[in-house]
């Protein structure tokens, strides 16, 4: 039996078809997304609605749906603000779900992102 990983590297893909992907890494014009799947693992993943980005990556991070997380666009409707008064919806601060990279931390690991969608400000467990 294997033992399990030590490290895993999470890569992702804003706004990709992942039909498109896969047709691409098929017709050999993607070696080595062909290899990260051959060798790695791949799963595909059913989307979110709204089909945007801060919803979805945000769904992707904290595995919840954008109805639990509250992330539902760009522009969110400002709590207690009128109702064309908006803020960013590219804020981690708005998610009402925990993040994956605040989980690892708590169990002493160190998460390390590199340009990940929805990954700012920095929170902290």
């Amino acid at each position: 039996m294997n033992s399990p990983a030590k490290r895993a590297i999470v890569v992702g893909m804003d706004g990709a078809s992942m039909e498109l992907v896969l047709n691409m890494v098929q017709w050999g014009h993607t070696p080595q997304l062909a290899q990260l799947i051959e060798q790695g693992g791949y799963r595909p993943m059913i989307g979110v609605f709204p089909t945007l980005t801060p919803p979805g990556w945000t769904a992707l991070t904290t595995g919840t749906w954008a109805g639990t997380h509250k992330i539902m666009d760009f522009n969110i409707r400002k709590p207690g603000g009128r109702l064309d008064e908006t803020v960013w919806g590219i804020n981690t601060a708005l998610s009402e779900s925990e993040y994956l990279w605040n989980t690892i931390e708590q169990v002493g690991k160190k998460p390390v992102l590199v340009k990940w969608e929805m990954s700012w400000p920095v929170t902290e467990s």
